[in-house]
């Protein structure tokens, strides 16, 4: 964990939403995984919601900037060697209904991912075969699952599944998080070898 950046991101001084650190890495991830690569100028402003960070001088803007980079380097070595990745920042809760408080690292980083994914999502849509997007879909609802209670608990009813509570259903989610996150890359990724071997042809 960068501590540096961690606690610059939640400073006073910076712009209203920006992102805090475990939102910071999901929304990397989203990024790092995206079927075409995108440029740091894109997605770094977006950190600070296209406002102003409020550096204190060039030096800060340096450090905090080769942070973010930094951070997007190291999700993406993590997923080339098929380490989890989440793990290695937040280990969820064993109190499974915590990981939905507000100050929750898996929400924060669930709400992170969603926005990443969002403005990835026309890209998404252009190049992932229609009759795999269910698959895609699962690995979306565990990643974020933690992101909005609400949903998990929408999510859990629609399991059909008499009895099942959240708790246990929750259990389960954790229990697969790794391996949606590492099917999420995986997609993303051979999308963006296609395109780069065909690129390459013509």
């Amino acid at each position: 964990m960068n501590k540096t950046l961690a606690e610059f991101l939640v400073a006073d001084g910076r712009p209203k939403a920006t992102k805090n650190y475990p939102e910071v890495c999901g929304f990397l991830y989203a990024f790092v995984c995206a079927p075409e690569i995108v440029e740091a100028d894109v997605w770094l402003p977006m950190v600070f919601n296209h406002q102003d960070p409020n550096y204190q001088n060039k030096q800060e803007q340096g450090v905090i900037e080769q942070g973010l980079l930094d951070e997007f380097l190291q999700i993406k070595a993590k997923i080339e060697n098929a380490e989890p990745v989440l793990a290695a920042y937040f280990r969820p809760s064993d109190e499974l209904m915590e990981n939905f408080d507000e100050d929750s690292p898996i929400a924060h980083w669930g709400r992170g991912f969603i926005e990443g994914h969002q403005y990835l999502c026309a890209m998404w849509d252009a190049y992932f075969p229609q009759d795999q997007k269910d698959e895609l879909l699962a690995c979306l609802n565990i990643m974020t699952f933690f992101a909005d209670k609400s949903r998990a608990e929408a999510d859990c009813r629609s399991q059909n599944i008499e009895g099942l509570e959240l708790d246990i259903y929750a259990e389960s989610v954790i229990s697969n998080f790794d391996e949606a996150a590492q099917g999420y890359a995986h997609y993303g990724l051979t999308i963006r070898a296609a395109l780069e071997a065909y690129q390459a042809k013509v």
